[in-house]
């Protein structure tokens, strides 16, 4: 249907099919077939659905070249669409459906959020099937200590037992839910490395300069439309230290798109920006993860073993160096 075809050739051949189809239900004759091809040659014709470009909205003729979305059901030019007359002519030929620049870009942003709810899905799957082992850990050690307790000591002892052990669970539980209050709580959130600080005595004049060098900064990585609600330095303020930039944004699309056109700082040639370092805010144990995953792959590194990454706080190999 979608096909790149004159519109008078696809509306033709859509109302000979019509036409067939109406005349096999009801059996009518060649001539009650014709004035029907000719009165149902296209219902959405009055209307100017097919007739009118989703682009530019003028209207597309027959004589020019014509496609029509299976999304949004729109005739465009082919113009207005940047397709060439080669490519038009290609797509012409072509018998699979077509979709336009808009319902493309439309499609492309629902697949990109289902992903991040995929990841973040998986993410805590994985946590929980953490947290269940560690269960299944404790209850077998609390089993072997509860069956050398039985045959030592009294019934008191292992009351005592008891208790600890759903102090220590308690303890864990309440760890793994503050984890996830604290992720939750800095999921909009961004941390930058490395850009100067001023050197102003006011408050407000620093403040300022701060926002300024985040606006520059995103320009940098070509994602200047994204405003911050708050920018603030971590840190007390101390002399030649340069305190990281805690920047807040107002939904966590906005940071998974910072974080991936962060890369874009390799090429500039500003020499303030390729120092800078861009990163999510991590909670506490997340730090501790990424600090102990470091200091693995410094250690493999000087052993002169390649291959190794650091990613979300775990030491990775890349396929190509895995046996």
């Amino acid at each position: 249907m979608g096909r790149g075809r004159g519109r008078g050739q696809e509306m033709e051949r859509k109302s000979r099919k019509r036409s067939e189809e109406s005349r096999g239900r009801a059996g009518w004759s060649e001539r009650d077939g014709q004035d029907q091809l000719t009165a149902r040659r296209d219902p959405r014709k009055d209307e100017g659905e097919m007739s009118t470009c989703g682009e530019c909205k003028d209207e597309v003729k027959e004589a020019e070249n014509g496609l029509f979305c299976e999304i949004c059901k729109k005739w465009v030019h082919a113009e207005c669409q940047g397709i060439s007359q080669k490519m038009y002519e290609m797509l012409e030929k072509d018998d699979e459906d077509w979709i336009c620049r808009k319902c493309k870009g439309t499609l492309k942003g629902k697949l990109s959020k289902l992903g991040r709810l995929e990841m973040e899905n998986n993410q805590m799957r994985e946590e929980n099937n953490i947290l269940l082992e560690e269960l299944k850990d404790w209850k077998n050690k609390f089993q072997t200590v509860k069956g050398e307790i039985i045959q030592e000591v009294s019934s008191k002892v292992i009351e005592l037992v008891n208790e600890k052990f759903m102090k220590e669970m308690k303890n864990r539980v309440d760890e793994v839910m503050r984890e996830r209050e604290e992720k939750d709580k800095k999921k909009n959130n961004l941390v930058i490395y490395n850009i100067e600080e001023s050197i102003a005595e006011e408050e407000t004049e620093r403040m300022r300069y701060d926002e300024q060098k985040y606006q520059r900064l995103m320009r940098e990585v070509r994602c200047e439309e994204i405003k911050a609600v708050e920018v603030v330095r971590l840190g007390r303020r101390e002399e030649g230290r340069r305190r990281p930039l805690l920047v807040k944004l107002d939904n966590e699309q906005r940071k998974y798109e910072v974080l991936k056109n962060a890369k874009n700082l390799k090429n500039t040639k500003e020499e303030w920006a390729k120092r800078v370092q861009i990163t999510k805010d991590l909670t506490i144990r997340e730090r501790e993860e990424t600090r102990k995953a470091l200091e693995a792959l410094r250690e493999k590194r000087e052993r002169g073993e390649q291959g190794w990454y650091v990613r979300d706080g775990r030491l990775l190999k890349f396929k190509r160096y895995q046996e």
